[in-house]
């Protein structure tokens, strides 16, 4: 078994556990929104991460799952937020209707992820004025990145630093994931129930987190003149703007960015709620073999 196998055999049993738990399965798939679905990548790619390091025990795991991709510097999320104001600002008042949604890279001459730099050719090349939102990782290269594209940009982990802020002046209240887990029976799990157990933690409070996105850009969303969102195909980090977007009427379009196989993970239904699981509009993929390859 290797890392990828593992990851998947492991996810596949974390869906059993919340879609096979009434509790967990009210918290994670609601009316209007799959969070389980939605959090299937991230999920898998912690599960990978945690078998490569061989890491099996709880204080261990929660401090690993914590480090992954949260930055230390305050004066980066405070950078973030400001750049991210400005950017929205700019969009609003200059009254762009495209949004282009990517990863924060700057490996094209656009200075953008080279895997939508054909977006940036075609918006370009017919003049077509467009704003940025990008996913990016505020304890990585962010700053250099920011310095060397030298535009502004709405970064999409802002947004969850307002999150943080607010909660901790308890403007908003995250969900508790203690009386949900507390009850429940890991041994079953094994060895691994401590895994286990620290991704359902992590991912119960992730939860309002992914809320607060979804309200966030639903409000946002129609203070701009933003028709048209389009987006690379990141089934891990877009789905609060795409389900906010298609909410608001704004057509959202999705391009692929890598080759689809039984790890990719984010277009692999979950098992439990495909009435409320959110896509683009439209997928576009690089022919009839990937087509096929994902139908």
């Amino acid at each position: 078994m290797n890392s990828f196998s593992y990851a998947l055999d492991r996810l596949q049993r974390f869906n059993r556990l919340v879609g096979e738990t009434l509790e967990l399965k009210n918290v994670f798939i609601t009316k209007d929104f799959n969070f389980l679905q939605s959090f299937q990548t991230a999920i898998f790619f912690e599960l990978k991460y945690l078998y490569e390091k061989k890491i099996f025990k709880s204080d261990i795991i929660a401090r690993e799952l914590r480090d992954i991709e949260v930055s230390k510097s305050w004066f980066s999320h405070l950078l973030a937020l400001t750049v991210s104001f400005l950017a929205l600002l700019k969009i609003i008042f200059t009254k762009r209707k495209v949004l282009v949604f990517s990863v924060d890279k700057i490996n094209s001459k656009y200075k953008s992820d080279f895997r939508v730099e054909g977006i940036y050719e075609f918006l370009n090349k017919n003049k077509i004025k467009y704003g940025e939102i990008m996913h990016t990782i505020l304890g990585g290269h962010f700053k250099k990145f920011l310095l060397k594209r030298k535009r502004l940009v709405l970064y999409l982990e802002s947004i969850d630093s307002l999150f943080k802020v607010l909660a901790l002046f308890r403007f908003v209240k995250p969900l508790s994931s203690q009386s949900l887990v507390k009850n429940l029976d890991f041994s079953v799990f094994g060895h691994e129930s401590d895994i286990f157990k620290s991704i359902l933690k992590k991912y119960i409070n992730m939860i309002s987190l992914s809320q607060f996105r979804i309200s966030f850009f639903k409000k946002v969303i129609p203070l701009t003149s933003i028709k048209i969102l389009l987006t690379i195909d990141d089934t891990r980090d877009y789905n609060e703007l795409v389900c906010a977007a298609r909410s608001k009427n704004t057509g959202v379009f999705a391009f692929q960015h890598g080759a689809f196989s039984k790890y990719t993970i984010g277009w692999i239904y979950c098992g439990y709620g495909r009435e409320n699981i959110i896509k683009p509009d439209m997928l576009y993929v690089w022919g009839s073999y990937w087509k096929n390859e994902l139908i």
